[in-house]
């Protein structure tokens, strides 16, 4: 078949023409899905820049019907107020036991005025943590759940509902700026036999808190208890017993009035890196009849690094209970030791 050069040319026009046209097709396809991509993803951004605007607003919602006032009158006549929150339906309240310690009468106000009268259940004064129970509930006061305070990452917001000053059903919201804390009692001015001890894994966080606000949950952004306030310093600083020990402390008040701290029986150095360095060992004490003595350093406990007190006194707060066996790594004069020590109940 022959073939003209007119329409040689004509077909060779044609085929380039076809060639440009699909590259220029090939080149608005891949625009277009680059163009969809970016809007997707400023999409999201606006989605998420949304979400945690309207977060606060979302969280406090969701929990201030569940958070109560506390008022408690003591037998010299003295009146106590504070904060807390429902946890059970059978009119468990979680507050502050400095608040409830000694009355001889408790009063919960919930967010509707409602007022009920409340018999403690017990509480544990190393964490100022009390459970007491209502003779009733609102039908819209639905327990909070305790939430996983480990995952709480320094910079994380944190929401506050309490009562500071009086001022019921009020929202704090502030930024979690410490975590696994170590805080001496005695450096808040706790009487004895705090004093003596520290709370661990406590959550320290900024926010505008105030008198009133012991017993305050702080909530995660979905709404669940991370921490459970119990101090505050100035400069808007204040403290949490976290979610992790709150869970332990208040089941053990529900199921025997009372929470047993597990306990080794030493007395160490605060400020000490390298390790747990024993100060002085309690008469009588797991500690004594272990056998460590003044000058020993722990540097592990269950095979877990102890870098310094606070590594030790937070995995046993955490993990371990009055009765169980640890192994102690111990460093005496230049040599390493494993001791077996039975852990006591904290006199």
């Amino acid at each position: 078949m022959k073939v003209d050069r007119k329409s040689a040319a004509l077909l060779i026009a044609l085929t380039i023409a076809l060639a440009e046209a699909f590259a220029v097709l090939h080149l608005v396809l891949v625009q277009y899905s680059d163009l969809q991509a970016r809007y997707r993803y400023i999409e999201e951004r606006v989605s998420k820049l949304e979400e945690a605007e309207n977060r606060p607003l979302r969280v406090y919602s969701a929990a201030f019907r569940s958070v109560v006032t506390v008022e408690a009158v003591r037998g010299d006549g003295a009146a106590m107020q504070g904060s807390g929150f429902v946890f059970r339906r059978d009119g468990s309240v979680v507050t502050s036991f400095h608040v409830v310690a000694n009355a001889s009468s408790i009063t919960v106000v919930f967010f509707d005025e409602t007022r009920s009268n409340a018999v403690l259940v017990g509480g544990d004064v190393y964490t100022d943590i009390a459970v007491i129970r209502c003779e009733g509930l609102p039908e819209s006061a639905e327990p909070l759940a305790l939430g996983n305070s480990s995952s709480l990452k320094v910079g994380e917001t944190v929401y506050a509902v309490g009562s500071p000053c009086g001022l019921s059903a009020s929202l704090s919201v502030g930024v979690v700026s410490g975590v696994g804390r170590l805080i001496q009692l005695a450096d808040l001015g706790f009487p004895y036999p705090q004093a003596a001890y520290a709370v661990a894994d406590v959550v320290q966080f900024e926010a505008t808190v105030a008198p009133g606000s012991s017993g305050s949950p702080i909530l995660n952004g979905d709404c669940e208890v991370v921490g459970v306030v119990f101090a505050m310093r100035e400069h808007g600083i204040a403290f949490a017993v976290s979610s992790d020990i709150a869970r332990r402390v208040i089941a053990g008040i529900i199921a025997n009035g009372r929470y047993d701290h597990p306990w080794i029986g030493i007395g160490y150095q605060p400020d000490y890196v390298g390790g747990m360095k024993v100060l002085y060992v309690f008469p009588g004490s797991p500690a004594e009849r272990t056998g460590l003595r003044e000058g020993d350093v722990i540097t592990a406990v269950d095979g877990h690094r102890v870098r310094t007190a606070a590594d030790l006194i937070t995995f046993i707060e955490k993990f371990r209970s009055p009765g169980d066996v640890i192994v102690l790594t111990v460093d005496r004069e230049g040599l390493s030791h494993l001791m077996q020590l039975q852990l006591g109940a904290r006199p």
